[in-house]
């Protein structure tokens, strides 16, 4: 008798467990069927909010560049060569619209005048002035001085442009920072 008694605890015991083992793995599945779905969720979200920040980043930089293209003392000074008046005039708007890069470009991407840390770099940027869309607008990423920018360029002129004006914010930690915030 102590052995049945013994045979039916065992199989009680058994049972017990293999049932409470079955009933750990479906609720252990369901949970990390959920938290797949809300990662995926905040991850979309995530990423709507990314683009609807960048798309705000881009507006700013398009208004400001499309302003300050239209400006008939800029382009007054462009055209009479007075790279001085040029670039204070570049340097104040961009200061005023709270930007971190501004540059004229000539039609071959050539710097003609440009913000303080970029003005004593010798290159061009010809994707900028080539790579535009429609309304002639580029918007592109580019790295100068060692640091990446968000940058709208536009035609300064209106059938012919005489130079490109090209308007950049900066990408760094507070980009990232404000981007996690959000999300």
């Amino acid at each position: 008798m102590r052995t049945l008694r013994f045979k039916i605890l065992a199989l009680a015991g058994l049972l017990v467990l293999v049932s409470q083992s079955g009933t750990i793995a479906a609720v252990l599945f369901a949970a990390n069927r959920d938290a797949g779905i809300r990662a995926g969720q905040n991850l979309r979200s995530a990423g709507a909010v990314a683009r609807q920040l960048a798309q705000g980043h881009g507006n700013r930089l398009r208004i400001a560049g499309r302003v300050l293209a239209a400006d008939p003392i800029l382009r007054g000074a462009i055209v009479s060569g007075d790279l001085v008046a040029t670039t204070t005039i570049l340097e104040s708007q961009r200061q005023q619209a709270n930007l971190d890069l501004g540059m004229l470009l000539d039609p071959q991407g050539r710097i003609l005048a440009a913000s303080e840390s970029i003005r004593q770099q010798r290159v061009s940027y010809p994707g900028l002035v080539n790579h535009t869309n429609g309304d002639g607008v580029s918007r592109t990423v580019i790295q100068a001085d060692g640091l990446a920018y968000e940058v709208v360029t536009v035609p300064v002129g209106a059938d012919e442009p005489i130079a490109w004006l090209a308007m950049g914010l900066l990408i760094d930690k507070s980009f990232a920072m404000t981007i996690s915030k959000l999300t």
